[in-house]
């Protein structure tokens, strides 16, 4: 990769002061830029990831329905509350499926971003202060035939949490230590409650995931090596192909004009993204084997860098990255490779000299260098 690109935009992230609080590239499963900006944070310090919690409740509705808890993604909504009076029932909302909640195409009525957070005419806000945020979103009446049109609804994630935990028995946290972050080495993490609690005990299975930047990157590594860690199989390809390829068209254009199972898919950039508020968020480039994950604090009403430094900075590292030619070293009458054994160029790592002894040093020192910043895995993946 191109460390130029990479620098400069680490650069600019302390020039603008930008409030991003961390960034790491994972290139080839290795760690290969890993910053923290903000000195609040360092590498053990959990971060809410906001929405990019959506993505894990996507993927932990996946393996509930490969654990034979639900049938399908087309199983309907209501029948896992047949026991609750649910309001505005009718034939459109009884033909709500799971499929329906993960792609956003539910058809309920509800006001996220049309009002600020604070205002009380907005539906996310109202489910905050409700008894059951749960049966809140269930009885939210119908303004569109299910499947019909795509819109941003964070209550179809707290109404999946809800069906997670009625038919496992389990908290959304307890169903994601026993099958996901178990298997993946995440035994740090927060995952906070609806109101805290007062919204009928449901957690917050839409936003209130807090985890550390690496943390969030080993979940990306899952999903961009097919649902396998270590050779196991922790969710289905089948899954992770339909969570993070194109299901319905978004209404907000480039770069994520495509939407999967909760994952905003990217197809300018060949990319999928869980995203966040604040910026946070979650990129993974299969094509050129990339995770990034940002981290930070962006007011609303300011501009978000992530897509804009992932397509600039770090997916053009790779592509506009040239080796240059072996260095003849006549004098002593061999030749040696400018890159590394990790496939990166040791201009990157080391200033080069053309002799044995300084390159021998050099290596060595980046090999301490990488060992420092540490692997995602202790052994590469099988794909």
């Amino acid at each position: 990769m191109s460390s130029e690109r990479l620098d400069s935009m680490i650069d600019l992230i302390y020039a603008a002061d930008l409030n991003i609080d961390a960034v790491i590239v994972v290139r080839n499963g290795i760690i290969v830029l890993e910053e923290y900006p903000d000195p609040n944070y360092d590498v053990s310090t959990l971060h809410m990831i906001q929405s990019c919690t959506k993505q894990f409740t996507s993927t932990l509705m996946g393996i509930a329905i490969e654990n034979g808890f639900i049938e399908s993604v087309d199983a309907r909504v209501v029948d896992f509350f047949s026991d609750w009076d649910i309001e505005n029932l009718d034939d459109r909302k009884r033909n709500i499926t799971i499929r329906h909640l993960l792609e956003w195409t539910d058809g309920l009525d509800w006001h996220e971003l049309d009002y600020p957070y604070d205002d009380p005419r907005n539906t996310l806000g109202q489910m905050w202060v409700s008894d059951n945020a749960v049966k809140y979103c269930l009885d939210r009446p119908m303004v569109r035939d299910p499947g019909e049109q795509w819109y941003v609804n964070s209550g179809t994630m707290i109404i999946a949490g809800g069906i997670i935990t009625r038919v496992t028995g389990l908290t959304v946290p307890e169903f994601a230590e026993e099958h996901l972050f178990g298997s993946i080495g995440i035994d740090s993490y927060h995952w906070s409650m609806i109101g805290g609690g007062s919204a009928g005990g449901w957690y917050h299975s839409d936003g209130g995931l807090y985890l550390t930047p690496r943390d969030m990157a080993r979940y990306g590594f899952l999903m961009l090596n097919n649902g396998t860690w270590d050779q196991e199989q922790i969710v289905s390809q089948q899954w992770v192909g339909d969570a993070t390829n194109l299901q319905v068209q978004t209404t907000w254009g480039q770069p994520y004009s495509g939407f999967g199972y909760q994952w905003y898919i990217m197809p300018s950039l060949g990319a999928y993204a869980a995203l966040g508020h604040y910026q946070q968020s979650i990129f993974v480039v299969p094509e050129h084997d990339l995770v990034v994950v940002f981290t930070g604090n962006i007011a609303d009403g300011d501009p978000y860098w992530d897509a804009g430094f992932l397509e600039y900075n770090i997916i053009r590292a790779v592509t506009e990255y040239r080796p240059p030619e072996s260095i003849a070293t006549t004098d002593i009458g061999i030749t040696n490779s400018t890159t590394t054994s990790s496939g990166y160029d040791t201009s990157e790592l080391i200033a080069l000299q053309n002799t044995v002894f300084v390159l021998v040093v050099a290596g060595v020192l980046a090999l301490l260098t990488f060992a420092a910043s540490g692997r995602i895995l202790t052994r590469r993946n099988s794909r």
